[in-house]
């Protein structure tokens, strides 16, 4: 989902990165905006869009271990990584 955001976000000419950690992934853009579409598993009640600055990183579920400027890049590290099949990213079509 991610991925996807992050494709459609820099196709209408946004600058933005994907960011991850430990099996979870979101998009971050200039000015630490955080976009994470799959907050809702980590208690949010919504799509999560806020200013790094806000969050409470008690959990560390939006503290980037890792970031990428394109989704290859993120599938291969996936791989390398051990991720799950079902939540590797699809390659481009």
């Amino acid at each position: 989902a991610s991925a996807h955001l992050f494709r459609e976000l820099t196709a209408a000419g946004y600058k933005a990165r994907i960011c991850a950690n430990d099996q979870h992934c979101w998009v971050e853009m200039p000015f630490a905006l955080v976009l994470d579409i799959t907050a809702t598993q980590f208690g949010k009640d919504r799509v999560l869009i806020a200013h790094r600055s806000e969050l409470d990183n008690t959990a560390g579920q939006w503290t980037a271990d890792y970031s990428f400027c394109t989704v290859q890049d993120l599938r291969a590290w996936q791989i390398k990584s051990g991720w799950r099949s079902f939540q590797i990213v699809a390659p481009a079509s």
